[in-house]
């Protein structure tokens, strides 16, 4: 019932107000229940919903080549982003669970993207990835249980790993659901524009144990982590700027 609402260098979380809440004396159905500020303008955000963490968490990125992972913290009685404004219902502050920079020496030197930050999540919570470069994404592998250290105590993502891609002009990303994701690793599906301005779907494999993205040419001869799909489709029609997974259908 809450939707976050990314507002430049704010975040807003309004929050359906139920009918007979009286208490509520806000003429809006859906008032403004929670905002921060954020250190830089947001240009892309998504939810990460783990097993281990009772309410959802925010993956985002800013214009100044930072990314966050933020969500809310029952036990803190103090934020760690930089004041808030809370109000009913906000379930706590705000606690910044990792952080870091996007700019390293493979990045550098990179062409930014025209379409964009394009960043999307496994839905079963093994990686996400971020293409903010042409001809390279950034994979984020999420931990199956937080790891506990000195620098990061509450850190969620594991170590980051880069992986060149074949396809330069990428238009959207999205990440393939499976039956049974213990045997299929994670599968990144690409739609991309080549020269010609022909569109194409095609589909990579990521190898999060051995830190490598896979395609169907260059996965061929490597031994490759579990059942992978190779799904491929030239030529689609053109203006397609949008790519959607669907969920396998449920036993009845």
């Amino acid at each position: 019932e809450d939707v976050v609402i990314g507002k430049s260098r704010r975040l807003e979380v309004r929050q359906l107000r139920q009918e007979d809440d009286e208490q509520d004396n806000s003429t809006s159905p859906f008032p403004v229940v929670f905002s921060c500020p954020i250190n830089g303008r947001i240009t892309s955000m998504v939810p990460l919903t783990l097993a281990y963490h009772e309410t959802s968490l925010l993956f985002l990125t800013t214009d100044q080549y930072q990314y966050a992972v933020i969500g809310y913290d029952d036990d803190e009685e103090t934020t760690t982003s930089g004041g808030t404004n809370g109000g009913a219902g906000t379930g706590g502050s705000i606690r910044t669970f990792t952080s870091g920079s996007l700019k390293d020496d493979w990045t550098v030197l990179g062409t930014l993207s025209e379409c964009g930050p394009l960043v999307t999540v496994d839905p079963h919570m093994r990686c996400l990835v971020l293409h903010l470069y042409d001809g390279l994404v950034t994979i984020f592998p999420i931990l199956p249980r937080p790891a506990v250290s000195r620098s990061s105590p509450h850190n969620i993502l594991g170590p980051v790993f880069h992986a060149r891609l074949e396809e330069r002009t990428l238009l959207a990303i999205c990440m393939l659901h499976h039956l049974d994701p213990s045997l299929s690793p994670p599968h990144l599906t690409l739609l991309h524009q080549d020269s010609r301005g022909a569109q194409h779907i095609t589909t990579h494999v990521v190898d999060l144990p051995k830190s490598q993205l896979w395609s169907v040419t260059s996965g061929a001869g490597h031994q490759l982590p579990g059942h992978c799909e190779w799904l491929k489709k030239s030529r689609i029609d053109g203006g397609s700027s949008i790519l959607m997974a669907v969920p396998p259908p449920v036993a009845p």
